[in-house]
C-alpha cells in the first residue's frame, strides 16, 4: 500500500513539474520545429510561440525570410512571409493523436487512416514576392520553395518509380511470361492515352492497316527505293508513338502512386486579415475566406486554400478599387459641381458690382449734362433757367 501512495505522490510531482515547466517546453519545441522547418525548406524561419493543449494546437509570429540575394545586394521585401497567428482544433484525443497521419514502412502501416480535424484559422498573413533579372535569369525571393517542392516531386517520383518496379518484379516472378506484361503494359498505354488531345494516330490493329494502306496508296508510282523509305519511315513513326505512349503509361503509373494520398478532414477553415504584394501589386483580403467540410487529401487542401484566397485576394482588391474609383467620381462631381456654383456667384456679384458702377456713372453723365446744358442756356439767355 505503502509503494502505491509513493507511486501516486511522484506522478502527481511529476504532473505538476510538467505543468509548471509546460511554457519552457513549447519554447524549447518551437525552437526545434523552427530548425527542422528551416532545414527542410531551405529558408530561414522563426516561431514566436508555441500552442500544444490536448485538443488545440497553435504558433504565433511565424517569419519565413528571403532566399539569397544574387550576388550583392538585398530585397526590398522584410521578408517572404508572416503569419500572426495559426490554430487548429481536434474533436478529442482520438483526433489529435491522428494528426501524425498514417506511418508506413514498406507495405507495413499503423496509424489512422485520414487527419481529423475539426477547425483550422489563420490570420494576419502577409507575403512578398519579389523577382530580380540576373544575366538573363528571373530570380524571386521565394525561389527555395520551387528547390523544395522539385526535391519533394523528386522523392515521391522515385518512391513511385521504385514500387511499380516491385510489383512489375512480382508479375513477372510468378507469371513467368515478359510478353504477357508488355502486351498488358501497351494496351494500358493505349487507355491511358485515350481521348487525349494530343493523340496523333490510332494504334489498335485496324489503325494500323489503315496506316499501312495509307501509305502504300500515296506511294503508288514511285520508285522501289522510295516506296521502302516511305515504308521505313511510317515504321519509325509506329515505333516512336509506341515508346511515347509506353511512357505515358509510366508516368500514368508512377503518378498514380507518387498522388499525394494523406486523406484530410477539416470542418472548417478560416483565412482573414490576408495580404498578398506580388511583385508590385498588393492584394487584400478584405473579408474572411471560408471553407466548410472539406475532405480530401493535404494537398488538395493547400492547392484550394491558395488559389481561393489568391482569387478572393484579387476579387476584393478590384472592387475596392472600383469602390475608391467611384467614390472619387463622386468626389470629383461634387468639388466640380461646388466650383461651378462660386464661379456662378462670383459672375453674379461681378455683375452686380458692374451694373450698379454703371449706374452710378449714368447718374454722374446725366447731371453733367444738365450742368453743362444749364451753363449753356444761361451763357446765351443772359440768366440761369430755374431747374
Amino acid at each position: 500500500m505503502g509503494l502505491w501512495k509513493l507511486a501516486l505522490a511522484l506522478s502527481s510531482l511529476a504532473t505538476a513539474a510538467i505543468y509548471v515547466c509546460w511554457q519552457q517546453i513549447e519554447d524549447q519545441l518551437a525552437i526545434a520545429m523552427a530548425k527542422a522547418m528551416s532545414k527542410k525548406i531551405g529558408a530561414h524561419v522563426t516561431i514566436g510561440s508555441l500552442l500544444i493543449r490536448k485538443t488545440r494546437f497553435g504558433a504565433k509570429n511565424i517569419t519565413i525570410s528571403n532566399g539569397p540575394y544574387p550576388h550583392d545586394g538585398c530585397w526590398k521585401s522584410p521578408h517572404f512571409a508572416f503569419v500572426e497567428e495559426m490554430e487548429m482544433t481536434t474533436p478529442g484525443l482520438l483526433g489529435s493523436l491522428s494528426l501524425p497521419g498514417p506511418l508506413r514502412m514498406g507495405s507495413f502501416m499503423v496509424g489512422f487512416d485520414f487527419r481529423d480535424i475539426s477547425t483550422i484559422a489563420v490570420r494576419g498573413v502577409r507575403i512578398f514576392v519579389e523577382e530580380v533579372r540576373v544575366e538573363g535569369k528571373t530570380i524571386a525571393n521565394n525561389e527555395f520553395l520551387k528547390v523544395f517542392e522539385d526535391e519533394e516531386k523528386q522523392k515521391k517520383l522515385k518512391a513511385a518509380e521504385e514500387e511499380v518496379a516491385s510489383v512489375k518484379a512480382w508479375r513477372k516472378k510468378w507469371e513467368g511470361n515478359e510478353s504477357l506484361i508488355e502486351g498488358e503494359e501497351d494496351s494500358e498505354a493505349a487507355e491511358a492515352s485515350e481521348g487525349s488531345e494530343d493523340q496523333e494516330m490510332d494504334l489498335t490493329i485496324m489503325g494500323r492497316y489503315k496506316m499501312a494502306m495509307d501509305v502504300i496508296r500515296r506511294t503508288q508510282g514511285q520508285s522501289l527505293s522510295e516506296r521502302a523509305a516511305a515504308i521505313s519511315e511510317h515504321r519509325g513513326k509506329v515505333v516512336s508513338e509506341l515508346a511515347r505512349k509506353k511512357d505515358i503509361n509510366r508516368q500514368v503509373k508512377v503518378g498514380k502512386v507518387a498522388k499525394d494520398d494523406e486523406p484530410i478532414r477539416v470542418g472548417k477553415v478560416t483565412i482573414e486579415d490576408c495580404e498578398v504584394k506580388m511583385l508590385g501589386h498588393k492584394m487584400i483580403l478584405e473579408e474572411t475566406f471560408v471553407i466548410r467540410a472539406y475532405s480530401g487529401t493535404v494537398g488538395g487542401l493547400k492547392k484550394k486554400v491558395g488559389s481561393g484566397v489568391l482569387a478572393k485576394a484579387l476579387s476584393d482588391t478590384v472592387g475596392h478599387q472600383k469602390e475608391r474609383m467611384a467614390e472619387k467620381a463622386t468626389v470629383f462631381k461634387e468639388v466640380s459641381r461646388e466650383k461651378v456654383e462660386t464661379q456662378k456667384e462670383k459672375l453674379k456679384q461681378r455683375a452686380a458690382v458692374i451694373t450698379e458702377a454703371g449706374k452710378e456713372k449714368v447718374g454722374e453723365v446725366k447731371q453733367m449734362v444738365k450742368e453743362k446744358a444749364a451753363a449753356a442756356a444761361q451763357k446765351v439767355l443772359g440768366f440761369k433757367p430755374k431747374p
